[in-house]
């Protein structure tokens, strides 16, 4: 599995092996899972990604708005912060 990402502007740090990207940030997972933000923080060696700002995820069966996210477990998880909002898909 992985995780695409894309935004306006990246900054990798050798030392911590984080890479900070602002402007228009885009996570892409290879399951379809989709995030939309303003920053984003990567740690290259945890695995991890998060920010503390308005963050949108959709996949096919919904959408969610929230303050934040984490992913974790190089992508096998995504935790969404402060008050998340979710609206599903009818089929």
């Amino acid at each position: 599995q992985q995780i695409t990402m894309k935004s306006d502007k990246g900054v990798y740090n050798q030392i911590n092996k984080t890479m900070n990207l602002t402007g228009q940030v885009y996570l892409e997972h290879t399951n379809g899972t989709q995030l939309k933000t303003n920053t984003a923080v990567i740690d290259f060696e945890k695995g991890t990604a998060h920010n503390n700002e308005f963050v949108e995820g959709r996949n096919h069966k919904a959408i969610i708005k929230a303050r934040g996210f984490k992913v974790l477990e190089e992508g096998q998880r995504i935790v969404f912060l402060g008050e998340p909002e979710l609206t599903t898909h009818r089929r």
